[in-house]
């Protein structure tokens, strides 16, 4: 058979492990949304950070390309429920907080 492949990590971990602000808004969203590590905040911080940076290059960019990139992520942030109306804007893409992702979790309390 083959070699099983190598899984990577979806999340990317802090540059500096003890910064106290970092801390407690951690600490006010694990409280709030019922996480059980901290890991599953980067998670969502990973999905957040994905679409911001593929807002910013679908912004600097202005072919035939980018205006598919653009409206297959637009389409995929209203089909995941991270905003209300359909006729959503790259501005919406860039604007949205942890709060919104962490809204679409099934264990939000």
């Amino acid at each position: 058979m083959g070699d099983p492949r190598r899984l990577k990590k979806k999340y990317k971990t802090p540059i500096h492990p003890w910064q106290s602000a970092r801390i407690e808004e951690e600490a006010v969203l694990i409280k709030n949304y019922g996480l059980k590590n901290k890991r599953e905040i980067w998670k969502m911080e990973a999905v957040l950070r994905r679409f911001t940076e593929l807002a910013k290059k679908v912004i600097k960019a202005s072919n035939a390309q980018a205006e598919k990139e653009r409206t297959n992520m637009l389409e995929q942030l209203y089909l995941m429920g991270l905003t209300d109306k359909k006729d959503v804007q790259l501005d919406d893409a860039l604007s949205l907080k942890i709060n919104n992702v962490m809204e679409r979790r099934l264990q939000t309390i």
